[in-house]
């Protein structure tokens, strides 16, 4: 409805379940605004061995009428405090295009002033970039990773003292009838410890 969710989501009535197995536990959070019956659904799983947590949301419209409009729906959008880091290193793979350097992992510096955005070609999710990535500071980093077939986005931005990584489909701005669902995209992160990227990347194919 025009309106950023972070002004009002947390004002609906909502409600949480857990369960618990070996390895892994999961969260289940249904928020539900009461004048539109519009349903946003996370399911968040923590894998306990890898300290990994992936989330899915998901959106139903449980009400009669239309559902006001969606847009620019982001499951990832957060700010962390970055401390004194003066050494941010963002690793990446190219995806397919059908040349020379297909799949050819590169890194590169993420300078204070730095707003990288990543994204593959034409709606398939590896066409010209792989939806895998790793960032590196000083003594650990985090592995981010997208879950989708389709056309997604993601940003980092750096300022002087802080961190902000954004992920999603690419061009949101839809609504939804009496009774659709929607997803978004799976995300994970994953952190990992010391100073061997190559690490992260053994922790994710586990």
């Amino acid at each position: 409805g025009g309106r950023p969710s972070a002004t009002f989501l947390s004002d609906w009535p909502t409600t949480t379940s857990e369960r618990s197995s070996p390895g892994d536990a999961e969260t289940v959070t249904v928020r539900r605004d009461p004048d539109t019956g519009l349903e946003v659904r996370t399911t968040a799983r923590r894998f306990g061995r890898y300290g990994a947590l992936d989330w899915v949301v998901e959106f139903t419209n449980t009400g009669a009428c239309d559902s006001p409009i969606l847009e620019n729906i982001l499951p990832l959008d957060v700010t962390v405090p970055l401390g004194t880091y003066d050494s941010l290193r963002l690793h990446h793979a190219n995806g397919s295009l059908f040349l020379m350097d297909d799949f050819m992992p590169y890194s590169a510096m993420i300078m204070p002033g730095d707003n990288r955005r990543i994204a593959p070609r034409g709606g398939r999710s590896s066409s010209g970039a792989l939806p895998f990535m790793s960032l590196q500071g000083p003594e650990d980093g985090v592995v981010l990773a997208i879950g989708w077939s389709g056309q997604w986005a993601a940003t980092i931005e750096r300022s002087a003292k802080e961190l902000t990584l954004r992920a999603g489909m690419e061009r949101t701005r839809l609504y939804l009838q009496p009774g659709e669902r929607i997803r978004t995209p799976r995300i994970l992160v994953l952190p990992w410890p010391g100073k061997d990227a190559d690490l992260g990347n053994n922790l994710l194919r586990r």
